[in-house]
């Protein structure tokens, strides 16, 4: 198949970049009475094939690292152009610490294995390296709770008061709030002035906060505050688009088997499952499923070739997840902790559950043993089965269970304040931009097809949501949510959660956000199935001629609402190229795409509503401020 673009576009320009920014000698400073000099942000990953590039997540320039395997060099984050990256060679552990070159004092901030994230490089995807796993490398645990008793938790508090009191320092956050944070030389080598190192054990006994008060005054900000991103970044981690296929790997290793599995009655049944898991932790998308005894003529088709036919040869049935579901993952063991479940009717009690698996290296979460050592590079297995992706279904008083490969890319990056400003992290006096509300015009590319408007809203946290009214999917009216376990808003109407935000950009000409959405639920009508910002292309059949849609990157262009105050014309909608230019925002219904292929097949006899379906495969987007919307002003 064509293989979905795993690079998350927050990350996309950093591969170029990189050319000018890494790979020089820095020597050490052999006087131990003075710290280390840098002048790079490590290894160069366009051209050393075992160069593995990283991305903090927590966004900080300036922050000092060792590469296990170089003896020589020390090296420093860099911003790129809003991301704080870095690279050492694979299987590197890399360690962290904050020092200046005028004397030998640092701060401790542990060593992470980048093996144990990722154990081989994978293109030039870029792996996030957190606050978390540096905390980890400080107490050589894993977080068990979000407690202050619990050792980790309680480093990875200490470290983020840190950088929240530096950002605190340079103007550029509130307490509570992840934004850049640049470490100058002149602010390193500062902390020549305190009496010791801080090290884990300084962490432990909270005496860090006294030792660094000559330089920093980490009380500026409290424990409560550091919590609150301790979990914003903890949350973070499971933040993405989550993928299951049909088969994944086709002529490459049909060991790797896909989303697929079977009945008691020697029914197969395959899917392809595209879901988002938000900054908040709900979970929106669907999945088409197709079930049955594939027809297979000739004696040298595989099974796992024989079913992929089923795309041919039955129609897809679509199947959402269950309305606002929340925290399918656990964040802190990346282990399903709660069934992930699929209805194509709400209120039906056939479902379809995934309910087993883990999350290995921010990637993937694989269905055999193929998968797991294929991402592991090794012959080893895992302890326990336990970790294999698992489903299992009801329908029509059938039994299927299955195994499924996850594939997991689009991770998000921090919310910069100069574009996503809320009530939370701006100045008094400063403008309010979000929770944003808008009005999305889907035109369909089929033009016997009327364009559609959905009226959304970007909430404080970066998630989207509708907002409808009880009887339209438009609205002129801006209520906020009353209460978020049913997502119903200040007029009693249920609202449901269709995507989140992937990061932001913010130049003198340039104020723009990402967002990713997934529109599945019947009340959104000829739209149900609607994908936008997905940034992948999937395949739609096993022949090679089939028709191939990308569900590119979007963007939304907030420059003229926040330079000029423009509600009028403040705000457009754009995607871009392969070569990065402006291009039309466009969507596709993948779900509406399979049909098609079903359709397209001579022996088949689609029905009306089926040949209607087809029609609904891809359009383009358009965007308004909502008439009710308004910039707010922080008091």
């Amino acid at each position: 198949m064509k293989k979905s673009n795993i690079i998350p576009f927050t990350f996309s320009t950093l591969f170029l970049a990189l050319t000018g920014c890494g790979g020089e000698s820095a020597k050490i400073n052999e006087d131990p009475n003075r710290g280390s000099v840098t002048t790079s942000n490590g290894c160069l990953t366009s051209n050393d094939a075992n160069c593995l590039g990283f991305v903090l997540d927590y966004p900080v320039e300036g922050l000092k690292f060792d590469c296990s395997t170089d003896k020589l060099n020390h090296y420093r984050t860099e911003l790129d152009p809003n991301v704080a990256i870095g690279s050492c060679k694979v299987g590197d552990k890399v360690t962290f610490y904050i020092q200046g070159e005028a004397s030998a004092r640092k701060i401790e901030l542990g060593t992470v294995d980048l093996g144990s994230i990722v154990p081989k490089k994978m293109s030039d995807v870029y792996i996030q390296i957190g606050v978390q796993d540096m905390a980890q490398g400080l107490t050589g645990k894993p977080i068990e709770n979000f407690n202050m008793s619990d050792p980790t938790y309680n480093a990875m508090v200490g470290i983020i008061r840190i950088l929240q009191t530096l950002g605190v320092d340079q103007i550029s956050n509130v307490p509570g709030d992840i934004q850049q944070v640049v470490l100058s030389k002149d602010n390193l080598d500062g902390l020549q002035v305190i009496s010791q190192n801080i090290t884990a054990n300084e962490f432990k006994n909270g005496s860090y906060v006294q030792i660094l008060k000559p330089w920093l005054d980490v009380d500026k900000v409290s424990i409560d505050d550091a919590e609150k991103v301790a979990q914003q970044i903890i949350r973070m981690r499971s933040v993405g688009i989550y993928q299951a296929n049909h088969l994944l790997f086709i002529g490459q290793n049909t060991n790797f088997a896909g989303f697929h599995g079977s009945s008691l009655n020697n029914n197969q049944a395959i899917a392809d499952m595209s879901v988002i898991t938000t900054r908040e932790g709900y979970t929106s998308g669907y999945l088409s499923q197709w079930r049955g005894k594939p027809i297979v003529t000739g004696s040298n088709t595989s099974e796992e070739l024989a079913r992929v036919l089923l795309i041919n040869q039955v129609p897809p049935e679509k199947l959402d997840v269950v309305s606002n579901s929340k925290d399918w993952l656990n964040n802190i063991s990346q282990k399903i902790q709660k069934p992930l479940v699929f209805k194509s009717i709400e209120s039906s009690n056939d479902k379809l559950e995934i309910y087993k698996g883990t999350l290995f290296g921010q990637s993937i979460i694989p269905g055999n043993q193929y998968a797991y050592q294929g991402f592991l590079g090794s012959k080893d297995t895992p302890t326990s089965t336990e970790v294999y992706g698992e489903w299992r279904q009801d329908v029509n008083s059938e039994r299927y269970t299955g195994k499924l490969d996850i594939l997991k890319y689009s991770p998000v990056s921090y919310l910069d304040r100069k574009v996503f400003k809320t009530r939370k992290n701006v100045e008094a006096g400063d403008q309010i931009i979000f929770p944003l509300y808008a009005d999305l015009v889907f035109n369909f590319n089929d033009k016997t097809i009327p364009s559609q408007t959905v009226s959304i809203v970007i909430d404080e946290n970066g998630d989207i949501r509708t907002n409808r009214t009880a009887s339209s999917l438009q609205s002129t009216t801006c209520p906020s949510i009353k209460n978020t376990s049913t997502m119903t808003d200040e007029l009693d109407v249920q609202q449901f959660i269709v995507g989140t935000t992937g990061t932001t950009y913010s130049t003198a000409n340039d104020k723009s956000l990402t967002i990713r959405m997934i529109l599945a639920n019947p009340i959104f009508g000829n739209l149900n199935g609607v994908r936008a910002g997905l940034n992948n292309r999937p395949d739609f059949g096993v022949d090679s001629n089939s028709e191939l849609v990308s569900s590119g990157g979007v963007r939304l262009n907030l420059q003229n609402l926040i330079v000029n105050n423009d509600i009028r014309a403040g705000i457009n909608i754009t995607s871009w190229d392969t070569k990065g230019s402006t291009a039309a925002a466009e969507w596709v219904n993948t779900h509406a795409t399979y049909q098609h292929t079903y359709n397209s097949i001579p022996e088949n006899k689609p029905t009306t509503e089926q040949l209607n379906l087809a029609k609904l495969r891809t359009g383009t987007i358009e965007i308004a401020l909502t008439p009710c919307y308004q910039i707010g002003r922080k008091a």
